[in-house]
């Protein structure tokens, strides 16, 4: 009996190593032992201590006191005074009946609330015309106007392996945008509507996400009396590909440099509390039970990562669900750190897949790249700044190897770009600084790179 049990634990061991060289990971070090193969030795542990450090100085402090606001608007309003005060002034030249046209670009990390706000912008004018446009639907079901097709997004240099495809123009160079606004219902009175509101830039092909801003800006230039403002909204790279293109030129009443949409500020225990209760209220359609609500702000206390980690609404929500199942479970046990956010990546990685279809193929395989790309700037000896941010240039990759056993390359910006955990800083388009959102997914993705490698190695995190 004892030989079948040490058999038993050996093939427990043996399938897991097997599965990870499939995928294009690493064996453990005693492979080569076991087996009497050399082979290249583990890489060594990747040293996470700088991004604690960064950590600790953005998770900010959690003080015991009342909400300071009465809803979640006001505080997404407080977090972002520049683009509130930006949009009341551009209501004041509306309500003053002056000709206008111009555009506000709107840009901010996955999950944060743009489309959230869209439905808060309470300051533009009860009396104007306003038409908001989706535009990953009516990419998915387009106009009469412009037909669509399936392009790769995220794939290899030689490009044999494709992880997602994104709806794309099929004849960019015919596209109409004035036919397109039409068919979308944003005319009014044979005239464009005073506010067009367009979302989901990030969620089409690039390429296209280019010829839509060239076109409205375009549009913005040519002849029309009146007044037309579009807000626009989306990932910072979905932005990127036009406001960094050598052809375009500023124009009026345009902003160059996209707003970035930050996530409310929770600084007390009340505001907490204020945001468990507005989204069980908003979600399950009755006044939040206590018990939910301490389990929430008990979770929140206990992790410091999560202070941040709520600021986004998507993955917030994550969390509260996780109060919510806990309290009608009646169990009060919190997962452990490393467990808690292997499931918010999870989370995240798996609401990216239905707006961005990615990854649509191996999710393991996807995952190792991320790890890579997370240990590439600590590695390169890349600086990372305050905020967690490090450049990245035009020709940086990384390797894996596919279950061929062909080593294959990936751009860095193109897995960053459109992966639902990082965020471009708009203020950086032309040098491209990322940083992993929230922040702690960095040094979380490193420590997953090192136990792949080091099995014995012991989890860290910030604490």
């Amino acid at each position: 009996m004892a030989a079948k049990k040490n058999s038993s634990v050996f093939k427990q061991i043996l399938v897991p190593v097997v599965i990870a060289l499939l995928i294009g990971g690493s064996a453990p070090w005693w492979w080569g032992v076991l087996f009497g193969e050399k082979g290249p030795s583990p890489p060594p542990v990747v040293a996470t201590d700088g991004l604690f450090e960064i950590e600790s100085q953005l998770t900010g402090d959690l003080k015991d006191g009342p909400a300071r606001f009465s809803d979640l608007s006001a505080y997404f309003k407080d977090a972002n005074k520049e683009l509130m005060g930006h949009l009341t002034s551009v209501a004041q030249v509306y309500a003053s009946g002056q000709d206008h046209r111009g555009a506000t670009y709107v840009a901010g990390p996955a999950g944060v609330g743009k489309s959230y706000l869209i439905g808060q912008l309470d300051m533009l004018p009860a009396n104007a015309t306003s038409r908001p446009i989706e535009l990953s639907e009516w990419f998915k079901q387009p106009g009469p106007g412009f037909t669509t097709e399936s392009a790769p997004d995220l794939r290899t240099t030689d490009g044999r392996m494709v992880f997602n495809t994104l709806r794309h123009l099929s004849q960019p160079e015919t596209f109409d945008f004035g036919r397109f606004l039409a068919d979308a219902g944003a005319l009014h009175d044979d005239r464009l509507m005073s506010f067009v509101l367009i979302d989901d830039l990030d969620e089409i092909h690039p390429k296209s996400a280019e010829v839509i801003l060239r076109e409205l800006e375009t549009y913005l230039r040519g002849p029309g009396d009146g007044f037309v403002h579009f807000i626009v909204f989306g990932r910072p790279e979905g932005f990127w590909p036009w406001l960094k293109h050598s052809d375009r030129k500023p124009l009026a009443n345009v902003t160059n440099t996209p707003f970035l949409l930050q996530g409310p500020v929770y600084e007390t225990t009340g505001d907490i509390e204020l945001r468990c209760a507005e989204y069980y209220q908003w979600a399950h359609e009755g006044d939040a039970p206590q018990g939910v609500i301490d389990d929430f702000r008990t979770q929140v206390q206990k992790y410091p990562f999560l202070r941040h980690t709520v600021r986004s609404l998507a993955t917030g929500n994550f969390v509260l669900e996780e109060s919510i199942r806990r309290h009608r479970s009646g169990s009060s046990a919190h997962r452990e750190a490393k467990a808690l956010r292997d499931g918010l990546l999870s989370d995240m990685l798996s609401r990216n897949k239905e707006s961005h279809n990615r990854p649509s193929i191996n999710d393991d395989l996807y995952m190792l790249i991320l790890e890579r790309v997370a240990v590439f700037p600590i590695e390169q000896g890349r600086s990372i700044d305050e905020r967690g941010f490090f450049d990245v240039l035009t020709g940086d990759c990384v390797e894996f190897t596919d279950a061929q056993g062909t080593r294959c390359r990936v751009h860095l910006r193109d897995v960053l770009n459109r992966s639902g955990v990082a965020l471009l800083d708009p203020a950086g388009l032309r040098r491209t600084p990322y940083r992993f959102e929230p922040f702690w997914l960095h040094a979380h993705l490193v420590e997953r790179w090192n136990q792949r490698n080091h099995p014995d190695h012991r989890y860290r995190w910030h604490q």
